[in-house]
């Protein structure tokens, strides 16, 4: 068995992080609330910490798990080429990405 194929790697990733968006309630809301904090501000940008603070807020759990990385994988939402440190502890200041609600 190859532990190194990149190809492999992509599919599992990608079939996963389905499985986890597939089955996630908390997914589907954090998505609500991404759509919610864009439309908010003038450019219509919006972060995973941004929907993480305001799911804190609400009083919703703020880990999406495995499917934190679906949260803005639609149509409607564009990467800007922009990243921000994370101000989420657990994150360690990594960057993340900034999208654009472009619905």
């Amino acid at each position: 068995m190859n532990l190194f194929d990149y190809e492999k790697s992509k599919i599992a990733r990608d079939t996963g992080k389905q499985l986890a968006a597939d089955n996630s309630i908390l997914l589907e809301k954090a998505r609500q609330i991404a759509v919610e904090v864009a439309l908010m501000r003038s450019d219509r940008r919006c972060s995973a910490d941004d929907v993480g603070v305001e799911m804190q807020k609400q009083g919703l759990p703020v880990s999406l798990g495995p499917a934190a990385g679906s949260l803005f994988r639609q149509k409607h939402w564009r990467f800007t080429g922009d990243r921000i440190n994370s101000k989420r502890v657990s994150n360690h200041a990594r960057e993340i990405k900034v999208w654009e609600l472009i619905q």
